[in-house]
């Protein structure tokens, strides 16, 4: 039987974590919060959802709330951690067919190390200030994981435990995904997609935590970072990135 827990990093997201977590109640219990130093109303909501809920005293972003879940829930000894923002933009009914995916790929025995949503299928939907780094990204991942990226910043992901355990993660905030697909793809794994829907609400641009510059910003760091080590002749010596 495999041991699913469900991870959900949440900053400020009063308006809408309530909606999420009712929705994986459909699914199972074991769900973990990761309140990221908000200053709204999201830990009282987290307080009576009957959930694992885990705080930072103040924001250090998404990739320090999705490290803090991840060491969490390694101890915890599950087998697969399916991730999700907190926002509302991923539709819960996608579940079932990540998780069918992974099942997949156990039967036929592949060495996977996640499985992500990907966007791509309803693509006119996503914004422009989204969509076109991602594409720039998938490119670069393309080129260094010699595998087919489709979508390098979906938060919708299943996670295999086993293959997480083995990753030294570095990076901070949203290029931390980023970070996760390449050391996965050089310790060999396979990552997977399955198609999703995502939910981009109205004035979605005024309250996402994506920052495009700056953010965008970290994401070439991390992609140039792996681009010195894999070219550098000495790496070995130097170690990973």
């Amino acid at each position: 039987m495999v041991r699913i827990a469900y991870l959900v990093p949440a900053y400020n997201a009063a308006d809408t974590l309530a909606s999420v977590l009712k929705g994986l109640s459909r699914y199972q219990p074991d769900v973990a919060v990761v309140d990221d130093g908000s200053t709204d109303q999201t830990g009282r909501i987290t307080d009576h959802s009957g959930v694992t809920v885990l705080s930072h005293a103040r924001n250090r972003g998404k990739g320090a709330a999705l490290k803090t879940g991840f060491r969490y829930l390694i101890e915890q000894d599950y087998d697969w951690i399916v991730t999700l923002d907190a926002d509302g933009q991923h539709d819960l009914d996608d579940i079932p067919g990540l998780l069918e995916t992974c099942h997949r790929a156990e039967q036929q025995g592949a060495q996977w190390g996640m499985v992500i949503g990907s966007r791509f299928a309803a693509r006119d939907l996503i914004p422009r200030y989204r969509y076109y780094p991602n594409r720039i990204g998938q490119l670069f991942l393309r080129w260094l994981t010699g595998q087919q990226i489709e979508d390098t910043q979906s938060g919708f992901r299943v996670y295999r435990v086993r293959v997480l355990k083995q990753l030294d993660l570095c990076a901070e905030r949203f290029a931390l995904e980023t970070e996760v697909i390449l050391k996965t793809a050089r310790l060999g794994y396979q990552i997977l997609f399955t198609p999703i829907q995502t939910i981009y609400p109205e004035h979605e641009r005024e309250k996402t935590n994506f920052r495009p510059f700056v953010d965008t910003y970290r994401i070439s760091l991390i992609v140039l970072k792996e681009i010195w080590w894999r070219l550098n002749p000495f790496r070995f010596w130097f170690g990973s990135p």
